[in-house]
């Protein structure tokens, strides 16, 4: 987000659904967002949005961050 502390994607494979299970946290660790939207990979974008990386799902679905959440393009 631009103040200058790492924020990190972590997931792990949720072996029941065979689908990655997602979170974004702050460098203290809190939890910034889950997403467990069943993707077989993310990946995070060079673009920005209010401050911070656009998060990919799979090839083309992609999460904006509003400022408060990351929400996924309708696509």
């Amino acid at each position: 987000d631009d103040n200058g502390t790492l924020e990190t994607l972590s997931c792990e494979v949720w072996d029941r659904w065979q689908s990655l299970l997602c979170q974004v946290d702050h460098a203290d660790g809190t939890v910034i967002q889950d997403f467990g939207l069943g993707c077989d990979r993310y990946g995070i974008l060079p673009t920005q949005t209010n401050g911070m990386h656009d998060i990919v799902c799979n090839e083309q679905q992609v999460a904006r961050w509003t400022g408060d959440e990351y929400v996924w393009d309708e696509g």
